[in-house]
């Protein structure tokens, strides 16, 4: 749920005082969903593995509570696919996003990703959606995981959480066991559904479900 609190310090108190709250957004419709549920819980986790507690990363909440409010919107089979979304932005907004666009035949944390993958990600860097095919998705979201906990050194927790719900005989491969990606084909592009355009951090007009949702037949 979206809170606002309002906090007032005491003299010689080392905390403060929270003096009134008010709920500004419930997120019903990921709370009640366990596939939204599942991948909201992988989104919010790799956020806290990549910020320190207590520090103030700007843009940050506009692009969580951005990302939950979307995720209430989309289909249950595309959820998946704004998780790969988010932890992109998450990466790009920490400064870890390795250029997608440039080559990477000498190496490289990209070198791992198919080229059509990269070239997805580069459009999502840009603010256009093209959604990744189903056999883009699975390397991809490994990919994406390895540079969070690459960088943390701790596991996505909630990962089995999210492979049980997928309903998923064989897990994910997570960043625990490496995978190797497999050979892809892009998707037509529409607009994305957490599209920016000065910057990754800068909050714009949300655009409607019908050109910012994934489509169903490519999640």
């Amino acid at each position: 749920s979206e809170v606002t609190l309002r906090l007032s310090g005491r003299p010689g108190a080392d905390i403060a005082v929270i003096d009134d709250a008010w709920l500004n957004e419930p997120h019903d419709a990921v709370k009640h969903d366990l596939v939204r549920l599942a991948v909201a819980s992988v989104m919010t986790e790799a956020m806290l593995h990549l910020v320190p507690e207590h520090a103030a990363e700007d843009g940050l909440y506009a692009l969580v509570t951005r990302a939950l409010r979307r995720l209430g919107q989309t289909a249950e089979a595309d959820a998946p696919q704004l998780c790969c979304l988010f932890l992109m932005r998450l990466l790009d907004l920490s400064g870890l996003l390795p250029d997608p666009d440039e080559e990477t035949e000498h190496g490289g944390p990209l070198a791992i990703l198919p080229k059509e993958a990269r070239h997805v990600l580069g459009d999502w860097r840009r603010g256009r959606w093209t959604p990744l095919s189903p056999r883009m998705l699975r390397p991809t979201l490994v990919w994406l995981e390895r540079q969070v906990t690459s960088i943390s050194m701790r596991p996505l927790k909630s990962r089995d959480f999210l492979d049980s719900v997928l309903g998923l005989s064989t897990p994910l491969p997570s960043s625990r066991v490496p995978t190797s990606p497999e050979t892809a084909s892009t998707s037509p592009e529409t607009t994305s559904p957490l599209q920016e355009t000065a910057s990754p951090l800068q909050e714009t007009t949300s655009p409607s479900p019908e050109t910012a949702s994934p489509s169903p037949d490519t999640a």
